[in-house]
């Protein structure tokens, strides 16, 4: 009887244990994720350290239009929206009339979709309204014919045809 007893648990502990192996499994896992954590977390705190040394070098308008950059509207553009309409003034944004028209003046399909929607953002708490009751034009190379009519007063041109003017009533 003894005999049967000794060959179970020499047979038990040559036979492979799931558990130990699920262990040294993790184990291994874990040092593989501290190395690759080790290599990165040097490149990241540069690469953090570069990005807030670039936000520190913008300027506070600077800071606030770095969207713009991504969805190609000129800085110049919004930054003169944002001082020459006043906080609750209302204001229309007229584009080019079509995509060709747009693409003479160098402006990406990118830029006509989001332009509306980004200065609306922007402008807060300015309000954006219909052309007829818009107290400013912010143009993005429209055609500026029916606002010269109604006596708008130019307050602002780019040569790429961008305006910003004050419309009378």
């Amino acid at each position: 009887m003894l005999e049967q007893s000794h060959v179970l648990e020499t047979e038990g502990a040559r036979a492979p244990n799931g558990a130990g192996i699920r262990r040294w499994a993790a184990v291994a896992l874990a040092a593989v994720a501290t190395v690759a954590f080790l290599i990165r977390v040097p490149a990241t705190l540069e690469d953090l350290h570069r990005r807030a040394s670039f936000n520190d070098r913008e300027t506070p308008s600077g800071r606030l239009i770095q969207g713009a950059d991504g969805l190609a509207i000129q800085n110049e553009f919004l930054i003169q929206a944002l001082s020459l309409v006043p906080p609750h003034a209302t204001y229309v944004v007229e584009q080019p009339v079509s995509e060709q028209v747009a693409r003479t003046y160098g402006i990406p399909r990118t830029t006509l979709l989001a332009l509306r929607g980004y200065v609306r953002f922007l402008l807060l708490p300015r309000r954006e309204a219909r052309p007829a009751r818009a107290q400013y034009l912010l143009c993005y190379a429209c055609d500026t014919d029916p606002f010269d009519k109604r006596g708008m007063q130019r307050l602002w041109s780019d040569p790429k045809g961008l305006v910003i003017g004050r419309l009378n009533p």
